[in-house]
């Protein structure tokens, strides 16, 4: 990896990247303004690292907590990054879910790239597919961003009604990204260590319980009927389908099917 410039210093930061920083300042307003909080006060120390690639061929961007740097080849990786930055405590080294924790890493990169899309109006993400689809399912629920801004493991756990159920759906979104990420990273070791069987049920696994958290908050049969309806609309962008194609193509067929003994039979 050879580093091709260092930005540090607030000015210097936003003046060379303005339109990322600019683009992402102007989202953040749209929620309450201690959502901003962890953005602002990150942002006086942090530094950008734009290289020529990263030592994980499977990422165009990093954000190093404990350093409070980022490390990125395009622009579009930093406006991904940014949102990592706004998600960080580290005054008490905290987030909502992922890093320390040891669970959730999946979901929190998928809100990331999800809040990046909508900040950027983006036709879809360029990265997490399915972790961004799951994080879409779930835009519905109450403070559901609330406790990325200001993180707070047990506020986002008990959003849900069912606790068992939005663990396993972390879990899950877990297993999927991290055999995800070993399958594009280049490195033939990686590639070969995942079991394929293991990767598609982790798939399986994932839409699975969005089903039961679904089915555990709501109880109206025309509020369950509109989510089916998100849920293959979904499934049926350009986006997702190639993801689902490439790996797992009779996922759609069992999830029409799941949604209709699971959702639409109540």
């Amino acid at each position: 990896m050879q580093i091709i410039r260092i930005y540090d210093g607030k000015c210097d930061l936003r003046w060379q990247n303005k339109n990322v920083f600019r683009t992402t300042e102007r989202f953040l307003k749209k929620y309450p303004e201690e959502y901003k909080r962890l953005y602002d006060k990150n942002l006086q120390t942090l530094t950008l690292w734009r290289c020529d690639e990263l030592l994980d061929k499977s990422l165009d961007g990093e954000y190093y907590l404990d350093s409070n740097i980022i490390t990125y080849i395009a622009n579009s990786a930093l406006g991904h990054e940014l949102f990592h930055v706004a998600s960080y405590d580290s005054e008490k080294d905290q987030l909502a879910f992922g890093g320390n924790l040891g669970i959730g890493n999946g979901l929190l990169e998928g809100m990331t790239e999800y809040l990046f899309m909508k900040a950027f109006d983006l036709n879809g993400p360029g990265s997490y597919v399915l972790e961004v689809f799951a994080v879409a399912m779930l835009s519905d629920m109450p403070d559901l961003f609330k406790h990325f801004f200001i993180p707070d493991h047990n506020g986002f756990i008990n959003i849900f009604p069912n606790r068992k159920e939005i663990y396993n759906l972390l879990l899950s979104v877990d297993s999927y990204n991290k055999e995800y990420l070993d399958l594009i990273s280049g490195d033939k070791d990686r590639e070969d260590s995942v079991d394929m069987n293991d990767f598609r049920k982790h798939i399986r696994q994932m839409f699975d319980n969005l089903i039961s958290i679904e089915l555990s908050v709501e109880k109206d049969s025309k509020k369950l009927k509109e989510f089916r309806n998100k849920f293959m609309d979904l499934l049926e962008t350009p986006y997702i389908r190639y993801t689902i194609n490439q790996f797992y193509p009779r996922y759609c067929a069992y999830a029409e099917k799941q949604l209709r003994e699971r959702i639409l039979k109540r």
